[in-house]
């Protein structure tokens, strides 16, 4: 290869970075600069050929967009290196040809790197956009009937901050991508900042996706509290309103009853001996009570008796079992202590008699088959019976799961009856205290007919009178 095509060739490589080819000079690398050209070949090998107007800082200015406005930041220092003159050697220029070759291949795969985890981190960004976009549509939402907490409000809007500050840092990514590509030269020195600031961006970004994920959860154990208690709320003030119509109706009735009382004594006296009816009525009622709980006593002894026999049957079983168990395990030891003497034996006698006692050595061959054979047998019943009393303890266990839940339901329908013994009790009062309630309104009425019947008679005859 010539000087004229070397140069001609780094001079096409080099076009997009708009470098100029006018004058060269020689920088040492032993931080010396050299004014003037150095053709001799030992110089050559401890310096570079720079062209002086190549040895020079291009700005790169990454625009980055922060509350609607462009602004200029993060600029980079690219030193851009020229070819060698044509006074150059062929090794030098064929070496800088093979590393920019290099250095550009390196840096399109990195690019390429690069742009798939812009890519990725781009649609990670829109699907946090679009949970948080759906975050805030339920806090609108749940803010028509209640304020969410001023807690909860701050965090949203640090998710927003930080997603627009997410948004924002991908952009200077892409910017700076896109800057790359002029620079590709140069990305090998960058390169460990970028994976950093990507690192940065991932994590930034999980911990988005960690603290968004924790914010809908709050606001839906929030939102599942509040309908919970809109719910109680809802069933307690039913009741109470239930209950203060009943407290009305009853006071009602009892007002009536007491005024009926007060104007006849008759009446009172009829509510009175219907009183002690009912006061008998109850204490009968109590008696029979009485007498139910302790049939409940008893059967619940009976129960408690039968449960415990039940119970003592099947721990008898459970300790047969195991000792059953036990006398496997320690066969199977004496099986074992056999089995090792036998080895013992088999042993010495083979040290003993190798040469002519080949038969014997077979005998005790078998004999230990068969031992492994019993051993086998006896390890397979000890875990037959291992399963049967796990069986048997199932067993017990869903009897006492059955008889618990026996117990249970016996107990809901002793309420259950209860409930409807009182409520017919309430019913019964009910209806005698309107049928009281009935008659009294009937003698009132008497009454008043009685009396507007005297007032019309005095004032027929009054003048008689008088």
């Amino acid at each position: 290869m010539s000087t004229d095509q070397s140069f001609r060739q780094m001079e096409s490589m080099t076009a997009d970075m708009s470098i100029n080819l006018d004058e060269f000079e020689v920088i040492n690398t032993g931080d010396h600069l050299e004014s003037t050209p150095s053709t001799d070949a030992a110089s050559l090998n401890n310096s570079l050929l720079f062209h002086p107007n190549l040895v020079s800082t291009t700005t790169l200015v990454e625009e980055s967009m922060r509350n609607g406005e462009r602004s200029l930041g993060r600029e980079e220092t690219l030193q851009h290196v020229s070819m060698p003159p044509s006074h150059a050697s062929d090794e030098i220029i064929d070496g800088m040809v093979r590393t920019g070759s290099d250095s550009n291949s390196r840096m399109e795969k990195e690019i390429e790197l690069v742009r798939a985890k812009l890519d990725e981190m781009a649609k990670n960004n829109e699907r946090l956009g679009e949970e948080l976009a759906t975050a805030n549509a339920q806090l609108s939402l749940e803010r028509r009937d209640r304020q969410v907490s001023s807690l909860m409000q701050t965090r949203v809007r640090e998710l927003e901050t930080d997603k627009e500050i997410l948004e924002k840092e991908l952009a200077d990514a892409r910017s700076f991508l896109s800057i790359e590509k002029e620079g590709r030269l140069t990305a090998l020195k960058t390169s460990t900042a970028d994976q950093t600031r990507l690192d940065e961006l991932m994590a930034t970004k999980e911990r988005l996706e960690k603290e968004l994920a924790e914010a809908l959860s709050n606001l839906s154990i929030e939102k599942e509290a509040r309908q919970t208690e809109v719910k109680a709320s809802t069933a307690g003030q039913s009741r109470m309103n239930e209950l203060m119509t009943r407290s009305e109706r009853l006071e009602r009735e009892l007002s009536d009853v007491h005024s009926h009382l007060s104007i006849e004594k008759e009446a009172r006296l009829a509510i009175h001996q219907e009183s002690v009816r009912l006061q008998s009525i109850v204490a009968q009622l109590s008696t029979k009570n009485g007498g139910l709980e302790k049939e409940l006593d008893e059967t619940a002894r009976r129960f408690q008796s039968i449960q415990f026999q039940a119970n003592e049957g099947t721990q008898n079983e459970i300790r047969k079992k195991n000792d059953e168990i036990t006398a496997l395990i320690l066969r199977v030891a004496s099986l074992e202590q056999a089995n090792r003497e036998s080895e013992n034996s088999k042993a010495m006698e083979v040290e003993r008699a190798r040469a002519t006692s080949t038969g014997m050595t077979d005998q005790l061959r078998l004999e230990n088959a068969a031992a492994q054979k019993k051993i086998a047998e006896l390890s397979r019943q000890l875990s037959d019976a291992a399963a049967l009393t796990m069986e048997h303890q199932r067993t017990i266990q869903e009897l006492l799961d059955e008889n618990e839940q026996r117990a249970k339901i016996r107990q809901l329908e002793m309420e259950l009856a209860e409930c409807k013994a009182e409520s017919e009790n309430k019913e019964a009062i009910i209806g005698v205290l309107k049928e009281e309630n009935d008659e009294g309104s009937r003698m009132l009425e008497e009454r008043r007919t009685k009396m507007e019947n005297m007032k019309r008679m005095l004032e027929r005859y009054g003048h008689f009178i008088e």
